[in-house]
């Protein structure tokens, strides 16, 4: 239906019949054309509210759209308050049509960028850097990031100067020959045309920007079935796509290199083919074990086969399946293999020679051990047959202090790791053996409390050789002149430092004794040992003696 309205303008008319142009059909809904023999624009029924919604529409038709900026026969309106409308023209019939707007009159989709290709879109910024634009914003899409580059502009408080100057630096040229740039969207090339033109009409006053999608590269589509074929052959590892029922659909030239051989496996199992060659079917089991967990667990399983090729030699493979899930469904499993008989190999090879290295290392300790033991056995005979009882005393300090050395080698050399000490039980060895090589004919009650804790070698020595200063000490001093000798032994790890106390119920130091002062050798010893171990020690002569050792793990 076409409608005349009659405005204050007098170029409109309304009348409640059809009208039809010569040689033409009736006008459209959102249709409207000049008609010279009235005078007058001949409205279709939208159209007809676009002009009663629309000022700056009703000024432009009035001036026949005189000095309006028309582009590939498109052209803007926008009102001050920022709404706007598209009109679009026929250049052989002058036909005008409401293309889009952005208010509900409109049926017009919504541009989408990549499936309106063929579309002409455009944005404007007026005056005030407030911007319109014929498109709804999709997060990241590069055009609507420049959307975005320009709203933020206008928010910044830039002038329409500054914000054409911006463009420019965007590469955003202007002038009617524009230019082209291409954008990388989501995996697709995006190639557009961009026209940028300054306006000064009636109240649109500023800036606006064409650009249209000239061109969509998809350079993965033009990947073709012959090119993965191409890619999975050309692959260094076991490739295979099977059913559910654990059936070949697909192998590659590397998995099974007879292509006689490939062919026939598709469609059958692994069972079959052990069938086929005669061959005890135990692999095909485990396999098709792990392939129902990785079917039944909805995840990729691995396991590892060792297989005897033709030449007798071992072989290792490491396989995996891995379910393919489309729509929360299994549609295929797939099949990795790997030849991995280097890598096994490389680790025989390294573990053979850890072991070698363990062995040397603890035939080291064994020697050492042996060797300190002799020193200790000769300081012994020493001592047996010293008459003077304070020489014979100190051989038994001397064979104290191999022996502390000595008992570390010998714990490592039983034990299954040379890296580091477990100092509770190797104290509890040590306060025992000096028991036994010191003890002066009294029962010594020895108490142990705390916990396990490890050191590395050296720092495990040291304390060793600190605890054996301490508890000679003790046995020299205190155990002759107590009725019931008694000492104590702790051992802790506390927020990664180490505490050992080791306390003895003897008469204690000698009131005349002053710290750095006339101090024995076995107390100069205890401070070296203190520093080499960057800990704290205490001493505190109270009901006996007590020696606290803190050092850091």
């Amino acid at each position: 239906m076409i409608l005349n309205i009659k405005s204050t303008f007098g170029c409109f008319f309304y009348v409640e019949e059809p009208l039809s142009l010569s040689g033409m059909q009736f006008l459209k809904s959102n249709q409207f054309i000049w008609n010279n023999q009235e005078g007058n624009y001949l409205l279709g029924e939208r159209t007809a509210l676009y002009f009663q919604n629309y000022k700056v529409l009703e000024k432009a038709a009035k001036l026949k759209f005189e000095g309006v900026l028309w582009f590939e026969n498109c052209t803007v309106l926008v009102e001050s308050d920022n709404r706007w409308i598209c009109i679009k023209k026929d250049e052989e019939t002058d036909l005008l049509e409401i293309e889009s707007a952005d208010d509900s009159i409109s049926k017009n989709k919504k541009f989408e960028l990549v499936s309106s290709a063929s579309d002409l879109e455009w944005l404007f910024i007026n005056d005030k850097g407030e911007v319109v634009c014929s498109f709804e914003n999709t997060v990241s899409h590069p055009v609507h990031q420049l959307n975005d580059a320009i709203r933020r502009f206008g928010k910044q408080g830039l002038s329409l100067q500054e914000i054409s100057e911006k463009l420019s630096d965007l590469e955003v040229f202007e002038g009617e020959a524009g230019g082209m740039k291409s954008y990388t969207y989501r995996g697709v090339v995006l190639e557009y045309e961009f026209h940028r033109f300054q306006l000064s009409q009636d109240e649109m006053n500023g800036e606006i920007i064409y650009f249209k999608l000239r061109n969509i590269q998809r350079p993965f589509e033009k990947f073709s079935a012959d090119f993965y074929k191409v890619v999975l052959n050309s692959a260094a590892v076991d490739i295979a796509v099977f059913d559910l029922e654990q059936r070949y659909m697909l192998i590659n030239e590397f998995a099974v290199k007879n292509k006689e051989v490939r062919n026939w496996l598709i469609g059958r199992t692994d069972f079959d083919y052990c069938e086929f060659k005669g061959t005890d079917d135990s692999m095909a089991k485990v396999r098709k074990e792990f392939f129902e967990q990785s079917k039944r667990e909805r995840r990729m399983v691995e396991m590892e086969e060792k297989i005897i090729d033709a030449d007798g030699k071992a072989r290792y493979s490491l396989k995996r399946f891995k379910p393919i899930i489309v729509q929360d469904e299994i549609k295929y499993m797939m099949g990795f293999g790997m030849d991995v008989t280097p890598v096994i190999d490389a680790q025989e090879q390294l573990q053979k020679s850890l072991l070698e290295k363990e062995a040397l290392l603890g035939e080291i300790h064994h020697r050492v051990k042996n060797n300190l033991t002799v020193v200790y056995s000769l300081l012994e005979l020493q001592a047996i047959q010293e008459k003077n009882v304070d020489i014979a005393f100190a051989y038994r300090e001397s064979q104290s202090r191999i022996k502390a050395m000595a008992l570390v080698h010998e714990m490592l050399y039983k034990s299954n790791s040379f890296e580091a000490i477990e100092l509770f039980s190797y104290l509890k060895n040590l306060a025992e053996h000096l028991q036994h090589l010191l003890s002066v004919d009294k029962t010594v009650e020895l108490k142990f409390m705390g916990t396990p804790v490890e050191l590395t070698i050296s720092k495990a020595v040291t304390c060793g050789l600190f605890a054996n200063e301490i508890l000679t000490n003790s046995y020299k001093y205190a155990i002759p002149f107590v009725e019931n000798p008694e000492i104590r032994i702790r051992l802790e790890e506390v927020n990664d430092c180490v505490e050992m106390e080791i306390c003895d119920n003897g008469p204690g130091l000698n009131a005349d004794f002053e710290e750095g002062k006339n101090e024995s050798l076995g107390f100069k010893l205890m401070r070296t040992f203190t520093s080499q171990l960057k800990g704290d020690l205490e001493i505190k002569s109270e009901n006996g003696l007590r020696y606290l050792l803190k050092f850091k793990k």
